[in-house]
């Protein structure tokens, strides 16, 4: 496993059967908050609601799910944030606070992944509560298929899903029209989805879907993303 810094400072990786940077030269920190906090409408959400749900599709080294509690952190709010990964090793590897690519993280940060525990041989887990805030982060590891989500009470009303598999080419099924309708029904109305992918194949498959596209601004070399919305 190599580490690869990017432009921010922020150290990447690349996948050793992929052959995909988990993150683009733009920045690996950089990259989370400028595409799921700043082109979502999180922080209002939070600021206007008790609960915000956030489904992850794609952990990966964790630079999205730890800067959406970093986010999170300005409010008095309770966050559940579900986080699906299929790869054992790299999760392993980010629950550690040890691993190549955290050596620069913030401390805090650190701290965070190193509170996740694992209740069941598939998923880990953190929860902290005071009086105003609450924190339930779960992550479940293996193929996001068999993912029951009926059964997650945290999931019954998805407000944003962080969209962040590796490319459509190679990973086909996490963007075929197939999935978003499987996670739909677990989608609020007006649920935000936020991911880096503005493939035509992708763009037809949230359409089929019943998911409302929108093509946003993107940062550096990357001239757009793609956000998709369920209607009110």
């Amino acid at each position: 496993m190599e580490a690869v810094r990017t432009d921010d400072g922020s150290l990447t990786i690349k996948h050793a059967e992929h052959g995909e940077a988990y993150h683009s030269t733009l920045g690996a920190r950089t990259e989370a908050f400028e595409l799921y906090i700043e082109r979502s409408s999180i922080k209002s959400h939070f600021a206007n609601h008790s609960v915000t749900t956030v489904l992850e599709v794609g952990l990966g080294l964790g630079y999205n799910a730890l800067t959406t509690v970093e986010a999170w952190n300005s409010f008095s709010n309770q966050l559940n944030l579900v986080s699906l990964e299929s790869d054992e090793m790299i999760l392993r590897e980010c629950v550690s606070g040890k691993s190549l690519w955290q050596t620069e993280w913030p401390k805090n940060w650190r701290e965070t992944v190193q509170k996740l525990r694992l209740v069941n041989e598939t998923t880990y887990q953190y929860e902290e509560a005071n009086l105003h805030t609450k924190l339930f982060w779960q992550i479940f590891c293996g193929n996001a298929l068999h993912f029951d989500f009926s059964k997650n009470i945290a999931l019954r009303s998805v407000n944003f899903v962080w969209h962040d598999p590796f490319s459509p080419t190679k990973n086909p099924t996490m963007w075929s029209s197939d999935w978003f309708k499987l996670i739909r029904p677990y989608c609020a109305p007006g649920c935000e989805l936020l991911t880096y992918s503005v493939a035509r194949s992708v763009k037809d498959a949230l359409t089929d879907a019943g998911w409302q596209i929108e093509r946003l601004q993107g940062l550096g070399a990357k001239k757009h993303w793609l956000r998709a919305t369920l209607p009110v």
